[in-house]
């Protein structure tokens, strides 16, 4: 027997799904997203501003949760934007992984 007759051949991998460009561009967003949250949540944390908000939009980590707490935006509307932000992530994280 040779060697060639030993070699098993292997299959070629199967070609990434169409939508791995469009997780790949969402993976992106959130980073960037985020990236602009840690530059500016020290003036986005202030009491009776709306912009709490657009932080947790930006970003949902827990620092964020925490720091706005007190910034007197409604318990309701944020619980519900840092799990959806938080789902987002974990929603492209998912199938970009599977891509």
């Amino acid at each position: 027997m040779t060697d060639d007759e030993q070699t098993e051949i292997i299959p070629p991998a199967p070609p990434p799904p169409r939508t791995a460009v469009l997780w790949l561009v969402a993976f992106v967003g959130l980073v960037a997203c985020t990236q602009v949250a840690n530059a500016t949540w020290v003036a986005w944390t202030e009491p009776g501003d709306e912009n709490p908000v657009w932080l947790l939009l930006m970003s949902s980590r827990n620092r964020y949760l925490v720091a706005t707490v007190s910034s007197g935006i409604s318990p309701w509307t944020w619980a519900i934007v840092g799990a959806l932000r938080l789902t987002a992530a974990a929603v492209v994280c998912h199938f970009l992984g599977r891509a």
